[in-house]
């Protein structure tokens, strides 16, 4: 059947005969053909809409990085340091969010994210705090779900770091056990002071059915946990300490291999 083609006339056969029951036979499944057709042509408008909007989404991330590379190309011909600094770490932190449109990465790719992100902040805050991170080489390739601690580092700055004007120190450590992987990001600020130890460890605790009972804007801590959750199973996940500087520490534990491994 073409597409154009109006359906046949029908022609109303009377009785029970062979005839009669072939003919309604026949009815009922060009009408059914009809609503195929109808369903592909529908299917296929809607594909070349989500292929337009994979290419225009594509096309922002270019334009973005061009742009970046332009500002900082203008910066160092001024010898406007900072800038071509802020520049190129907005690139790598960009680039490596958007990942290909991948969910994973390896763990190398997500400590050089969060390097990115804490170059930018430390203009910001005008170096009022340090970054140290300590990962074993051999865990570095390893694949983990992207953006899970770059949201832990940013509640280190804005919450852990309030109250100082310098000196907040960030550690970042990271190394196997047996067949899973710890990455521990801790702080010596005054988290403790700003919300219990009790509180984000209840906020880390994923939800099987995925409701989110943490408050809107607040640390971006069940949003992690619900993701690990979900590609790692139980055993895993995020869990909160403190630690011997008198600040927080936010323990990741992740298999090598996760069950869901989705990209």
């Amino acid at each position: 059947f073409k597409e154009n083609c109006s359906p046949p006339m029908q022609i109303p056969v009377g009785g029970n005969n062979e005839i009669s029951i072939l003919y309604d036979a026949f009815h009922k499944m060009n009408d059914t053909i009809q609503k195929l057709l109808a369903d592909i042509k529908r299917r296929g408008a809607l594909q070349r809409e989500a292929e337009l909007r994979i290419l225009q989404s594509q096309i922002k991330p270019h334009f973005l990085y061009n742009t970046l590379g332009s500002i900082s190309a203008l910066a160092e011909d001024i010898n406007a340091t900072e800038i071509k600094q802020l520049s190129n770490s907005l690139a790598v932190f960009f680039r490596t969010s958007l990942n290909k449109g991948k969910e994973f990465i390896s763990i190398k790719k997500e400590l050089e994210h969060v390097m990115s992100y804490v170059e930018i902040q430390k203009i910001r805050y005008n170096n009022k705090f340090s970054l140290d991170i300590h990962a074993d080489p051999d865990i570095t390739e390893y694949t983990t779900c992207k953006l899970i601690l770059q949201p832990l580092v940013e509640n280190c700055i804005v919450h852990g770091f309030d109250k100082l004007e310098s000196g907040g120190r960030i550690m970042i450590s990271g190394y196997a056990q047996d067949d899973d992987i710890v990455i521990e990001v801790s702080d010596n600020g005054y988290g403790c002071n700003y919300v219990s130890i009790d509180t984000l460890n209840a906020y880390a605790c994923p939800s099987p059915d995925g409701a989110d009972s943490q408050p809107d804007g607040k640390f971006g801590i069940r949003s992690i946990a619900q993701r690990l959750y979900l590609y790692y199973g139980s055993g895993y996940g995020l869990t909160y300490c403190e630690n011997d500087w008198g600040g927080i520490t936010a323990r990741i534990r992740i298999s090598k291999i996760p069950q869901n491994h989705i990209y």
